[in-house]
């Protein structure tokens, strides 16, 4: 992460330097470069995205699961324990791993992706924003994903080299990137 210079985003290295472009997260991950770019999400719709996730969780048994959590991890934050539209990114998880291939686990299985790999920030909790862009599976695709993740390092580089001085960084951004 000491490397990484903004402006244009690359690595530099001993005089050398690596462009990170969406061509770049094409070519190591594979993933969509569709037209369409990722909407800016306000406070309020990002809110409103937490509520409707909050709901969907719950009626698909979200209460149970950090039941089940808590006898195996006893230092699981409980359930009651929650902000009203807190949704852990482990819950997530668990719906993407143990669906059946039906929407509600695919869409989960994105969820993961984006919170957990392409655009991770330090909360333990899925983001209103998140949800929004992959509720609807069918519309994952047309988005411009690549460009989405150069952008969103852009903005988490500066941020890192801010904390990297204090005692604990925290590293955000697409770091699987760098390491490949």
């Amino acid at each position: 992460m000491d490397r990484l210079e903004v402006d244009p985003l690359r690595i530099a290295v001993e005089g050398r330097e690596l462009p990170i472009t969406p061509h770049v997260v094409k070519f190591v991950f594979g993933i969509p470069n569709g037209p369409n770019t990722l909407l800016v999400v306000s406070g309020i719709e990002r809110n409103n995205h937490q509520i409707e996730l909050r709901c969907i969780c719950d009626e698909k048994g979200m209460e149970k699961l950090h039941d089940e959590r808590q006898l195996q991890k006893p230092k699981t934050r409980g359930y009651s324990d929650l902000k009203p539209n807190e949704v852990p990114r482990w819950v997530i998880e668990e719906f993407a791993k143990h669906g059946h291939g039906d929407d509600w686990s695919i869409t989960c299985f994105f969820m993961a992706l984006f919170d957990g790999l392409l655009f991770p920030t330090t909360s333990l909790s899925i983001s209103g924003d998140t949800y929004f862009y992959c509720k609807n599976i069918n519309d994952v695709h047309k988005f411009d994903i690549c460009s989405a993740v150069v952008d969103d390092m852009a903005k988490k580089v500066p941020k890192w080299k801010k904390s990297s001085s204090s005692n604990s960084p925290s590293v955000q951004g697409c770091v699987a990137l760098l390491l490949v």
